[in-house]
């Protein structure tokens, strides 16, 4: 008798606790735990199977799984996320607004996930980033001018152009300077195919005016592209102002000090100068042909024959294919002379 009301018991404890559980798991299905949850794993095997195969139609089947959570919880605000991401990942940034909660946290991601990407050399990736953080905010200028940075990096000119416009248009910014901004589009024109170099000198020209540098190498830059299309535009004295500005400024840098020396002699016939500004050049980069080439010239029309003959030879030691350099150095240890 004992033990049959001892089993009794048991089954009554039994009893108690499938109904308790029983009771619970009702109250979860009845609160949309349970299936909230449900829809999303099977939404997240839907976004593993869709990144997998590169495939936008399979985040569709996720979106329809997701679409069954209820508003205003967390595992909704976990399935947009994810369908957000995925379609940054499947190269669909501007589909994925469609799913970014709107607000300073998020544009703060954006801007994270763009600069990692940067300074991973990952332009694809961060233009993907950036352009979504332009979507976000598109009156600054900052995040124009870095979507146009990186968009250049993958050799898009055009697009990254307009970009560049857009960020000299937009109202706000904390951190690129208008002059800065103007001296990229100086570059972008001056690496056309046949670059319009009036047009290269104005961006230049009106950086510089404008004198709103984000950095100082920034100036540098701006002031070497004017020079250079001052050069092409054989308009010598101002080319040779801004190349000796930099040079005199900027001791290691190669190429102010060969083109100042190149013009000094070719306006002024100034021998010291020049060679000074030859030598400079030499000094910094041994390795590269032009400084001793110019300075050959110019030791040649001193008439400092044995030394501009050496120059020469070195100038083909570095590039034995140089024409000028056959045809100068044989005019000299010619008979006849240079």
């Amino acid at each position: 008798m004992k033990q049959a009301k001892e089993i009794a018991g048991l089954r009554f404890i039994w009893i108690c606790l499938i109904l308790c559980l029983t009771v619970a798991a009702g109250w979860l299905i009845f609160n949309g735990r349970l299936t909230d949850r449900f829809y999303l794993n099977v939404g997240f095997l839907n976004l593993n199977s869709a990144l997998a195969k590169s495939d936008l139609a399979i985040v569709s089947e996720a979106r329809r799984s997701f679409n069954q959570i209820r508003d205003e919880t967390a595992e909704a605000q976990r399935s947009q996320r994810a369908i957000a991401l995925a379609h940054v990942a499947l190269g669909n940034a501007e589909t994925s607004m469609n799913f970014w909660p709107r607000d300073e946290e998020t544009l703060s991601e954006f801007l994270a996930w763009a600069t990692r990407a940067e300074k991973n050399e990952d332009w694809e990736r961060a233009r993907n980033w950036y352009l979504l953080a332009t979507q976000m905010d598109d009156q600054n200028a900052d995040h124009w001018y870095r979507l146009a940075l990186v968009t250049g990096n993958l050799g898009h000119l055009s697009e990254a152009g307009n970009y560049y416009h857009r960020a000299l248009t937009a109202p706000n910014r904390a951190e690129i300077g208008r002059s800065t901004i103007m001296t990229r589009l100086g570059e972008l024109a001056r690496r056309r195919d046949a670059p319009a170099w009036t047009e290269v000198y104005q961006w230049f020209d009106e950086a510089l005016r404008g004198n709103d540098f984000t950095t100082q190498r920034d100036l540098f830059l701006a002031r070497m592209g004017r020079a250079g299309a001052a050069d092409q535009l054989k308009q010598y004295p101002a080319a040779l102002d801004d190349y000796r500005w930099v040079a005199d400024r900027q001791p290691g840098n190669y190429w102010a000090s060969v083109h100042s020396g190149r013009l000094v002699w070719l306006l002024e016939k100034d021998f010291a100068a020049a060679e000074a500004y030859l030598s400079s050049a030499i000094s910094i980069d041994d390795t590269s042909k032009w400084a001793y080439r110019e300075l050959a010239h110019v030791y040649m029309q001193s008439g400092l024959l044995e030394g501009a003959i050496e120059l020469y030879q070195q100038v083909l030691t570095l590039d034995p294919n140089d024409s000028l350099a056959k045809e100068k150095l044989h005019a000299l240890i010619s008979s006849d002379g240079p």
